[in-house]
């Protein structure tokens, strides 16, 4: 009891220091914001409550409210998004001006001075400092729209790796990795039925499920893991936990992959041959927890 708790208050604390340093930081940055700190920090309680609020609400809420909740999740999962992309772009802005400063060194700079736009053409630590807010907007939205693609839409990545006296027979030989799908409150039926497809489409000679496939209550994602069974290819599908499958009881979602068939790799491998020829396929879990079975 007493490390979930610690766990847990060194969390709060360090996302509090961090809304605290985006709150001043934004109001430093923006005459506007300066003049309304209630709407700041309101703004920044807000999200810190959201980010508190939808893993907890995933701990607590009972499976039959999980649908009606399924949007307000989706706004919690986006505002995490949000607030994390915003304190590491104002991170590295203000990282970069730091630098910069030592280079071309500005007297006016201060980390409290409320500045005014300065023209496109002065010096770039100069021009990142003032037009910072725009900046990190840009970036913030910029990611938001990528990562909201691309977790939406599976995407399939090509990549050859070249292994030293790989025997000729299995040259080309193609592993079809499946990751952090997440299966759970936000991940459901339809996706993994594309993510199935798309990975049968590759026509593989394996399929390598490498962790953080399953993460929520084992009652909900028992109706979505089935769908895994599905995946077709030359040599089987292996598995090996990630660290989330052991914030829901790892045993329970175990038992889950065993059913589709897939081939649970736990400080295991499996040699698969062509004629004289042979390779090995090993499994080792998330270096967190204690040789696979109990958490870290």
């Amino acid at each position: 009891m007493r490390r979930p708790f610690l766990f847990l208050a060194t969390f709060v604390f360090i996302l509090g220091f961090c809304g605290y340093y985006l709150g001043n930081r934004m109001m430093s940055a923006s005459p506007l914001m300066a003049t309304h700190p209630f709407v700041v920090w309101s703004g920044i309680f807000l999200f810190l409550g959201l980010v508190l609020l939808g893993p907890l609400m995933s701990r607590v809420l009972p499976e039959n409210y999980s649908g009606r909740f399924f949007i307000f999740r989706w706004i919690v999962n986006m505002t995490m998004a949000i607030f994390f992309a915003l304190l590491f772009y104002t991170l590295v802005v203000d990282l970069s001006v730091f630098l910069l400063g030592f280079v071309i060194p500005v007297e006016q700079l201060h980390p409290l001075h409320v500045p005014l736009h300065v023209p496109l053409h002065a010096p770039l630590h100069v021009f990142l400092h003032d037009w910072s807010l725009e900046i990190i907007a840009l970036l913030v939205g910029g990611t938001f729209l990528v990562g909201a693609f691309q977790a939406l839409v599976p995407q399939v990545y090509r990549v050859d790796v070249p292994i030293a006296n790989l025997p000729p027979e299995f040259i080309g030989f193609k592993i079809a990795q499946i990751s952090d799908l997440h299966i759970g409150e936000m991940i459901g039926v339809g996706y993994v039925k594309t993510v199935v497809a798309k990975t049968n489409a590759l026509e593989a000679d394996a399929v390598a499920l490498t962790g953080d496939i399953i993460d929520g209550n084992p009652r909900l994602t028992a109706k979505v893991t089935p769908e895994l069974a599905e995946l077709k290819s030359a040599n089987g599908t292996f598995y090996v936990t990630g660290n989330h499958e052991y914030y829901w009881g790892v045993h329970k979602l175990l038992d889950q992959i065993h059913k589709t068939g897939a081939k649970i790799l736990m400080n295991e491998h499996v040699v698969i041959r062509r004629g004289e020829a042979q390779i090995a396929i090993a499994g080792v879990p998330d270096i967190s927890t204690n040789g696979g079975m109990t958490p870290g």
